[in-house]
């Protein structure tokens, strides 16, 4: 678990509820994304406003770039995300890489912090739905030092 954490920095346990409780939002964004028939299909009709307030208020850090392009970084799982911030819908090829992005951010979120599919988020039952997790527990399990 320690493998998230950077050297200088520890992950707070609000942070991790922060990116837990975002995640149904960032797991909506792929749905719209795939299409109703799963083909993508949703990467021909996003738009700017969707892509900015996807990561608007977020824990996503913004990094502020220059020169027309948006790049967020989020603090746990080191993911990158950076897209143009004026083009109107945007490229489908850019939306293909953001949802990319967000995917690998989300598998890795679930799995190196709580050791679980992102679909314990979407359980429809009881029995596979994951039960919110002690955030304290887990912040301290990723912050403690690695043991060989």
């Amino acid at each position: 678990m320690s493998s998230l954490v950077p050297v200088s920095k520890q992950i707070s346990p609000e942070l991790l509820a922060f990116t837990y409780g975002e995640s149904e939002k960032f797991i909506e964004f792929l749905k719209i994304y795939k299409g109703p028939n799963n083909d993508k299909s949703g990467k021909y009709s996003m738009g700017l406003d969707t892509i900015n307030n996807l990561f608007k208020n977020s824990s996503w850090v913004n990094q502020n770039k220059k020169g027309g392009h948006n790049k967020f970084e989020h603090p746990i799982t080191k993911i990158v995300v950076e897209y143009s911030a004026h083009k109107n819908p945007v490229d489908p090829g850019a939306v293909e890489t953001i949802a990319e992005q967000v995917q690998l951010h989300i598998n890795k979120f679930f799995v190196d912090c709580f050791g679980k599919s992102p679909r314990c988020r979407e359980g429809t039952n009881n029995k596979n739905r994951m039960s919110r997790p002690d955030f304290v527990e887990v912040a301290a399990k990723i912050n403690a030092p690695h043991q060989n």
